[in-house]
């Protein structure tokens, strides 16, 4: 018995052996043939007709294909923008600070109040587009310029403590002046981005430093221009409104895209094309008070202001509706919606003299013609040319040529008309005594340009004291209020439509 259960566990023990020899023999097999296999895929392709041995040389199209990736060319930007120099770009300033240090590219709008608020902490957006305007097309602005012709041309309508320009409106505006755009949202790849500034003539970004504060810090949200993609060192120009040592510097690329606003709709504008006939604004020049770099040039074709003439601000606009104009300088022609101011006699105020005797001949002054100079003012805003000395000499005539004589019966009635009745209506002109507290018989005839808020209004006076040309005034049923605690009754109001 035991040597029968000695037999039978040596079978067992020979079964194993014959199995683990033949797992190994298959392993082997098996370890053989992916040797096989992978010596014949590394031997070389032999096609039918050749010699053994010598291979055929491989497919080119990988390395084409990688030849073709690496020299892929940067994208031109579009030909309006080709050839363009730092020294024709604009990059103009917002900053109270700047103006007072003079700083170049500052202007007398940085120190302005609109709307119930600074220009410095709403304009940047204003900056960039008179930049973009000013640099591509033959006329010239000013970021004050451009915050009164956005309201113009697009639904931009800035209030109090929230004057910043959206990009709807941005873009609505550019393409009034034959300037198109595009707007875009940030791509997820940096070559895309790059690829989109370096075929743009200009883009306007939307930065953020709670995004990225690489470059920019305790920034909200602020408008910048870039201009002149270099792909060799892969930095734009910057146009910084807010920063006088950013502005006008090469950065990095880079900064911008990782400092890209995501919070909002849109991060960027492209300015992709330009057709200079469809420029309707065709501005004529900057004529407020600015710091000119050296190396600037006057873009507009237009005829500028006399340089003998005054030397202060020639051509400025109000902060209030219908944003009049008021041209100081002499001219011989009128523009609608510009009020061409007649100062009576020479010398008078502290300001400046505005006095042209040829606003007056045949006259040698206007002393005594307040009426005919008020006159003379209302009906240029309309766009009619007729001079004091004119009115004078045709008999002082309630009725002017090309115009049809209003009577309003109240002021009230006279502004809706003047700033809703589409430029065809002057602003009122009023008969008031006795002038500046005077006695009896002392009258006086003045322009309103603006209703500025509630009851207070901004007077245009023909005769130039030390209060200056411009005042405000309080004005309440037919009794007005203004310096030095004066009183006047208003007796006559009259306004002029262009026939």
């Amino acid at each position: 018995m035991h040597n029968k259960k000695t037999g039978l566990e040596k079978r067992k023990r020979q079964l194993r052996l014959h199995l683990i020899l033949f797992f190994c023999v298959v392993l082997f097999g098996l370890l053989l043939a992916a040797l096989i296999l992978f010596l014949k895929d590394r031997e070389p392709a032999v096609r039918p007709g050749t010699q053994t041995g010598v291979t055929e040389p491989e497919e080119e199209q990988p390395q084409e294909k990688e030849e073709e990736e690496e020299t892929e060319e940067t994208p031109a930007p579009p030909s309006f923008a080709e050839g363009l120099q730092e020294t024709d770009i604009y990059t103009f300033l917002q900053g109270p600070k700047a103006w007072a240090s003079r700083t170049d590219w500052s202007g007398t709008w940085c120190d302005e109040e609109l709307k119930d608020q600074k220009f410095s902490v709403f304009g940047c957006g204003l900056c960039v587009l008179a930049n973009i305007y000013s640099t591509f097309t033959d006329c010239d602005c000013s970021p004050l310029d451009m915050f009164y012709y956005a309201q113009e041309v697009s639904g931009y309508t800035p209030v109090s403590g929230v004057g910043a320009i959206d990009w709807p409106y941005m873009q609505e505006t550019l393409k009034t002046t034959g300037i198109s755009s595009r707007l875009g949202r940030k791509e997820e790849k940096y070559e895309d981005f790059q690829d989109t500034v370096a075929g743009s003539g200009c883009v306007i970004a939307l930065i953020s430093s709670y995004c990225d504060d690489t470059y920019w810090h305790e920034v909200e949200g602020h408008y910048v221009s870039l201009w002149l993609y270099d792909s060799t060192d892969d930095t734009v120009f910057l146009g910084d409104s807010g920063n006088p040592d950013h502005n006008r510097q090469r950065i990095p690329l880079r900064y911008v895209y990782d400092a890209l606003k995501t919070g909002t709709e849109y991060q960027y504008l492209t300015v992709t094309d330009l057709d200079p006939d469809a420029n309707a604004w065709q501005h004529d020049g900057i004529h407020i008070l600015w710091k000119k770099p050296g190396y600037y040039q006057q873009a507009s074709v237009a005829e500028q202001a006399d340089p003998s003439e005054p030397a202060l601000s020639q051509l400025s606009r109000l902060a209030a509706a219908p944003y009049p104009k008021i041209q100081r300088a002499f001219t011989t022609e009128t523009m609608e919606g510009t009020i061409r101011y007649v100062q009576q006699t020479p010398g008078e105020g502290a300001e400046g003299d505005f006095f042209y005797s040829d606003y007056w001949s045949p006259l040698d002054t206007g002393k005594s013609e307040c009426y005919s100079a008020s006159v003379s003012m209302a009906l240029s805003y309309i766009g009619i040319n007729q001079t004091a000395g004119t009115i004078v000499s045709e008999g002082r005539l309630v009725e002017q040529p090309g115009a049809e004589k209003l009577t309003p019966s109240s002021l009230q009635e006279a502004l809706e008309q003047y700033k809703n009745g589409g430029g065809e209506y002057s602003p009122p002109v009023l008969h008031i005594a006795p002038y500046a507290g005077r006695g009896g018989g002392n009258e006086h005839w003045v322009v309103v340009a603006a209703q500025l808020n509630g009851n207070t209004y901004r007077i245009l006076d023909p005769t130039h004291s030390q209060h200056g040309i411009q005042w405000d005034a309080v004005i309440e049923g037919d009794q007005m209020s203004y310096w030095d605690g004066c009183t006047d009754t208003i007796y006559e109001i009259y306004q002029y439509k262009r026939k």
